[in-house]
């Protein structure tokens, strides 16, 4: 849940370390007192925590959380946003949310591989899961075309005309993902979110 915040926690605590320490250590060659500057600079560096941790995620995010673009499943290094999302999948157009909290994507894949992704994901994971498969009311229909546009337009993806709606399984906090999946065009539709 607190994952996005580390990276900028561990940055900014680094940064403001390493500030307090090498003033420490310059105060001499400045005609400071080490004593008095360690106290100064710690107290700067309480002060200037927050600030400087929010400016450093907002600089961090950036590269961590948006649109990207990835050949294959491979290419993706960080194993939240290989979550639900099946091992097959190419030409992979991902949103990552920002906070951290899931992604929406667009791949190809063929319905085989989607149907055994799905058999497999529901057979490892089916047990646990807070709903059962088939228990969500849209399950195997087709998605209505409002919702779907509400759920990807934003992104400006081409929709499609027909695609069918599967979930995976859901986990007792609300994760999980909702599948459309167009089997004439060999691609899908992922919203997934975690926790």
């Amino acid at each position: 849940m607190f994952w996005p915040v580390l990276l900028p926690f561990k940055i900014t605590c680094w940064t403001l370390a390493g500030l307090v320490l090498g003033a420490t250590v310059m105060a001499p060659a400045l005609k400071g007192k080490r004593g008095r500057t360690f106290l100064l600079s710690t107290c700067f560096a309480f002060a200037a925590f927050i600030p400087s941790c929010i400016g450093i995620e907002l600089i961090v995010d950036q590269f961590r959380f948006g649109q990207f673009e990835y050949l294959c499943y491979d290419d993706i290094h960080d194993f939240r946003y290989q979550r639900y999302l099946p091992a097959t999948a190419t030409n992979i157009k991902m949103h990552k949310h920002p906070g951290g909290n899931g992604y929406r994507a667009c791949y190809s894949i063929s319905e085989a591989d989607f149907q055994s992704y799905l058999n497999e994901l529901w057979d490892e994971y089916g047990e646990r899961s807070a709903v059962q498969r088939g228990g969500y009311s849209d399950d195997g229909r087709r998605a209505d075309h409002d919702d779907f546009k509400r759920k990807f337009g934003d992104l400006g993806w081409k929709p499609w005309d027909d695609p069918v709606i599967s979930h995976s399984p859901s986990e007792s906090d609300g994760g999980g993902a909702t599948y459309y999946f167009d089997r004439d065009a060999g691609t899908a539709y992922q919203s997934t979110g975690f926790w």
